[in-house]
């Protein structure tokens, strides 16, 4: 089993050269984390499509010119924002869920499910740069999102699977993709991750374990009799 930070290490994509220069020196260094900060400071009150290059330089005091020097356009500094969140949203999820210490399968998933509605309604610019109405495209944040996700379910649960691990026919991946949907879903109709939506999410994922679990022939040992 990979570690937390291998399987964070290779899903997200810490450089992209063809979105933003790596500053070389402290003070650059200093003049994009003010653009990163001022950009996650305007979510509070705005849309990512509604934030420019002249708010940033507004809020940051960093001057348009020298924002364009690190970054070609907003998107490419929000991209730069919701990896953080990414990141984040992973570790805080990896807390809530240890400090719970859920054994069987069901009870890990909807756990999970507690966790990203406890850190997304919670924070607001992470809500909107990774689920709201003009959100990154996840696959343009991390390299590989499924994969991520499956890590972080393979790090909280620990039953045996015939399948490789995050690999491609692992159906915690299939449930990244079902889970995100529904969360996106909610927060751009309603703001926020709903107590419905996420029941739904809930209900989702119980349904589509008991059908892989049921072609494994795995339900006794991943105590699916406990689920809902």
């Amino acid at each position: 089993m990979p570690s937390e930070s291998a399987v964070k290490r290779a899903a997200l994509q810490p450089e992209r050269s063809s979105t933003r220069k790596t500053p070389q020196r402290k003070p650059s260094m200093r003049k994009v984390e003010r653009i990163l900060d001022a950009a996650n400071r305007l979510l509070d009150d705005y849309a990512v499509t509604d934030v420019s290059i002249a708010m940033l330089a507004e809020h940051s005091g960093v001057s348009r010119t020298t924002i364009y020097d690190f970054f070609p356009s907003v998107m490419a500094v929000y991209e730069q924002v919701a990896q953080k969140h990414v990141l984040e949203s992973y570790d805080f999820m990896l807390r809530y869920v240890g400090q719970r210490q859920p054994v069987a399968l069901f009870d890990v998933v909807d756990t999970m499910v507690d966790a990203a509605v406890a850190y997304f309604n919670g924070n607001t610019p992470a809500r909107k740069t990774m689920l709201g109405t003009g959100a990154l495209e996840m696959h343009l944040i991390v390299e590989d999102f499924e994969g991520l996700c499956a890590g972080m379910f393979h790090q909280l649960y620990r039953g045996d699977w015939d399948f490789e691990p995050a690999g491609l026919r692992d159906p915690f991946r299939n449930l990244a993709t079902i889970q995100s949907a529904l969360y996106t879903n909610s927060v751009q109709r309603y703001g926020i991750i709903t107590d419905y939506m996420a029941g739904q999410v809930k209900a989702a994922t119980h349904g589509y374990l008991r059908e892989v679990l049921s072609e494994q022939g795995h339900k006794a040992r991943h105590g699916e009799g406990t689920a809902a």
